[in-house]
């Protein structure tokens, strides 16, 4: 269907870049970068120990590195 449909090549090609731009931004990046730091910072991140509780009742300080 693409090779026959050139208007449809063709607007799939624009909104793909298009994407890749917002998507792959610098700034955006950066600002999604810190803004996920924050979160770590503050114990929010999903999967880490002290945001859902640890099994063990551990605290963030008293879990060993690698955990």
């Amino acid at each position: 269907r693409l090779l026959a449909d050139g208007p449809l090549r063709t607007r799939l090609a624009e909104n793909a870049a298009r994407e890749a731009r917002s998507r792959f931004d610098v700034e955006r990046y950066a600002d999604d970068f810190v803004a996920w730091y924050g979160e770590i910072l503050r114990g929010e991140a999903a999967g880490w120990p002290w945001r859902e509780g640890h099994a063990d009742g551990a605290s963030p300080r008293s879990l060993p590195v690698g955990t």
